[in-house]
């Protein structure tokens, strides 16, 4: 594998796609011994953290998601 495949299942894990004990153990060796993705990934879990607590999801009001989603049906059957 090369870096950018480690990159894209480090940024899975944090995403919350669930990754075999093989596949996080892998990644975990890879970040260990690869300074520039273990920073990448530092850098992109840092970024995630600061935006969560900075904007914090908000629970769209069941109204409002059947109004987007008779929206696009409608534009969807034009």
């Amino acid at each position: 594998m090369i870096c950018a495949d480690y990159q894209e299942r480090a940024s899975a894990l944090l995403d919350g796609v669930s990754l075999s004990s093989a596949e996080r153990d892998d990644l975990a060796d890879h970040l260990q011994s690869c300074a520039p993705c273990d920073l990448d990934h530092s850098l992109d879990k840092a970024t995630r953290n600061v935006l969560k607590l900075r904007f914090p999801l908000v629970e769209t009001p069941v109204t409002v998601r059947e109004s987007i989603q008779q929206f696009i049906s409608q534009q969807l059957a034009i």
